[in-house]
């Protein structure tokens, strides 16, 4: 007879969900998420959005999918910094059970932590601070938009890009304005919370219901 004691902790051969999470293969984990971003890229070249769509969605509701999201936002810097809810995903089985709760029907995310950190000019920059649990259904949902966003994106886009760092566009910038007939402006400019930059990338990342999903 299997059974549990009053601290969860698994006897007779059953596993609790700690050790679940601590003996998960996480090399075979990224190798399906890697396979299946693959496979949208493919799609995508291919300009099939309705399978685009259903990958994207097969990415969510996979469990490789939803147990690298949790440990993507447990690794992190951020991983001591918790929300509204002061919930934390500090043990091994809290984190087995935040991965099988992500991608629920009737999600809804959770106001930020508002905090504000100094800047040089000595005024104060605005940081809002999302819950564990919303932080890793970005995570899930990015996994889903990075192989989109790679193939359509500006190929001079060098901001928040894996592989991508100031170095890159340092380059950029010295080879484009190097030579004699070069630009003689460089126009710097902000895209905030209007339409046209949110229109922008509904249409660079054929996904309008998840980046109406990512502002709310």
């Amino acid at each position: 007879m299997v059974r549990k004691d009053d601290d969860c902790k698994a006897i007779d051969g059953l596993k609790s969900e700690g050790d679940l999470w601590n003996f998960i293969n996480w090399k075979e984990i990224t190798h399906i998420v890697n396979c299946l971003q693959m496979r949208i890229v493919k799609a995508v070249k291919a300009k099939n959005k309705e399978k685009v769509r259903s990958l994207q969605r097969l990415l969510a509701r996979s469990l490789a999918g939803r147990l690298k999201a949790v440990k993507q936002v447990t690794t992190n810097r951020a991983k001591r910094t918790p929300g509204v809810d002061k919930v934390l995903l500090d043990t091994p089985g809290k984190k087995w059970q935040q991965a099988h709760r992500l991608n629920a029907a009737g999600y809804k995310s959770q106001p930020l932590k508002r905090t504000y950190v100094p800047k040089k000019n000595g005024k104060q920059r605005p940081l809002g601070i999302p819950v564990m649990h919303d932080r890793a259904e970005q995570s899930l949902e990015q996994m889903g938009l990075d192989p989109v966003s790679e193939c359509t994106a500006d190929t001079h886009s060098y901001g928040f890009r894996k592989k991508r760092s100031i170095h890159d566009a340092i380059g950029a910038c010295y080879n484009a304005l190097r030579l004699r007939g070069s630009a003689q402006w460089i126009l710097e400019g902000d895209i905030d919370n209007d339409k046209w930059g949110r229109a922008t990338l509904t249409y660079r990342l054929n996904s309008g219901l998840l980046i109406y999903r990512l502002h709310k």
